[in-house]
């Protein structure tokens, strides 16, 4: 598997194309899969996913036999509700499948050309509105660490995205990752001291999928 700043680049890539093709092969790629067309036509697939996206969006969820499906945008929408994804992962969106399925039916209409135009295919910064796990570099401290929490800027992403965060102490230093319970556009514009320290958590290992942190933790066992 891809190392998790590879993955993370082919997420933010899926987001920022206006070619549906493009976005489903780098959306693939984002969550570890790969596509597996079988010469189906990209419209016949778009058309697939586009059905299992507003079924689930209605609340109908899948068959028995639907959670079996792999090779294409589906699968990434049964890892976010979390029927698959022990072998792939991370899922960049914790959990928040009714997001994904709402990408997955726009990306489809697009290609189906029924809805949507391809130049103006997704609303700007739609990775900071739903991505949930981001890397981060930590700037400089604004206020002296003490009891109370203090302000640091983290830049999130390759495209240094500035945002801050109240934090208790300085383990959060260690780590490379954070996690969110939303997107980081929101929190901008609630909470523009920062975001509480309840708020948001620091990952102990890069984004890997359960699989490979239970073995990590077999591992490392004392």
């Amino acid at each position: 598997m891809d190392d998790a700043l590879e993955r993370f680049d082919a997420l933010l890539e899926a987001f920022d194309t206006g070619d549906p093709s493009t976005m489903r092969h780098a959306l693939m790629r984002s969550y570890g899969l790969t596509l597996q067309d079988m010469g189906r036509a990209p419209q016949e697939i778009a058309e697939r996913e586009l059905e299992f996206a507003m079924k689930c969006l209605k609340g109908e969820g899948p068959n028995v036999q639907e959670t079996l499906i792999s090779g294409d945008l589906r699968e990434v929408l049964l890892i976010e509700i979390g029927i698959k994804g022990r072998d792939q992962g991370p899922p960049w969106l914790r959990g928040d499948w009714r997001s994904m399925a709402s990408i997955i039916s726009r990306n489809a209409l697009i290609q189906l050309e029924r809805q949507y135009d391809a130049n103006k295919s997704y609303p700007q910064k739609i990775s900071e509105d739903v991505v949930r796990l981001w890397p981060v570099n930590w700037g400089v401290v604004e206020d002296a660490p003490g009891a109370a929490p203090f302000r640091r800027d983290a830049k999130l992403g390759p495209k240094k995205i500035p945002i801050q965060v109240l934090a208790h102490g300085a383990e959060h230093l260690e780590c490379d990752w954070i996690g969110l319970p939303d997107g980081p556009s929101k929190y901008r514009r609630y909470w523009p001291e920062g975001i509480p320290p309840n708020m948001w958590n620091r990952l102990e290992h890069q984004p890997i999928s359960f699989n490979e942190w239970a073995e990590f933790m077999i591992e490392n066992e004392d």
